[in-house]
């Protein structure tokens, strides 16, 4: 029996390679996609890049994506429930923003000067998202060490890749597709997130989904993190891949950052 293959999407503002550690344990080929200059425009819609995304695979596959890799990997499943054989996603959240019967997300006074601060002021206020990510974790040294590469280097993306990724958060509303997508999917959130409030963990029950609370662990996976999530995505993957019956054969497409680790 063939493996499944592995469609891994990065979040925003950082290299598919931030989170290629929860590919770690994935028997097959994996395929991953930066949200990066070539993939976000401006003007660029999120459907139609995941549909380009879906072209490029002949049969059904795992997808896994990180924060707002993890709105498109739902997003995938909306669209082409056929090649999709279940959705993993790590601290996403069907709304980043709060609105009218959703309180579980950033009030938009806040993502707005947030935004403001990017156009104004790129690499200070990349620099505060990412250390972010890693504020109240349990291991937020250990956290501020993994992400000083980056912080070195400055933002991987241009200011108006960075913006319109902005702006894909805050008109994604996938509330329907996190009540009604009927498809195996596990989702997982960090107990101590400053991102993406817990209250989502709660938030749908659909037959299929599962959702776990990781303690101790803000919104960046690293170190002991990836590798629990790394094992829970193969065992998934493993599950799905005795459902389905088979695997997929062949795959095209660009393997973009399989197995790279960070610069």
């Amino acid at each position: 029996m063939s493996e499944l293959p592995l469609v891994l999407i990065g979040g925003w503002g950082v290299p598919v390679t931030t989170v290629l550690p929860l590919a770690a344990h994935w028997p097959g080929p994996v395929f991953s996609h930066s949200l990066d200059d070539r993939a976000i425009r401006p003007g660029g819609r999120p459907d139609d890049l995941v549909r380009s995304w879906l072209e490029t695979l002949d049969g059904p596959a795992v997808w896994a994506g990180w924060s707002l890799g993890g709105q498109l990997a739902m997003r995938a499943a909306a669209l082409a429930p056929d090649k999709v054989a279940g959705v993993f996603t790590c601290c996403s959240t069907p709304s980043f923003l709060a609105r009218e019967g959703w309180a579980s997300g950033m009030a938009a006074a806040e993502f707005s000067a947030f935004r403001i601060g990017i156009a104004r002021q790129t690499r200070r206020f990349w620099k505060r998202f990412l250390l972010l990510q890693v504020h109240g974790d349990g291991q937020e040294a250990a956290g501020r060490e993994v992400l000083k590469p980056w912080l070195l280097g400055g933002p991987p993306f241009s200011r108006e890749t960075l913006l319109a990724g902005l702006d894909w958060l805050a008109e994604l509303d996938l509330r329907p597709d996190w009540r009604e997508l009927d498809l195996p999917r596990q989702h997982f959130f960090g107990e101590n997130d400053g991102l993406v409030s817990r209250g989502v963990l709660q938030a749908f029950t659909a037959a299929e989904s599962v959702s776990h609370l990781v303690p101790g662990m803000a919104h960046l996976p690293f170190s002991d993190y990836a590798e629990a999530l790394a094992r829970q995505l193969a065992l998934f993957g493993s599950t799905l891949a005795i459902r389905t019956g088979d695997g997929a054969g062949d795959q095209d497409g660009e393997q973009d950052g399989k197995r790279q680790g960070r610069p």
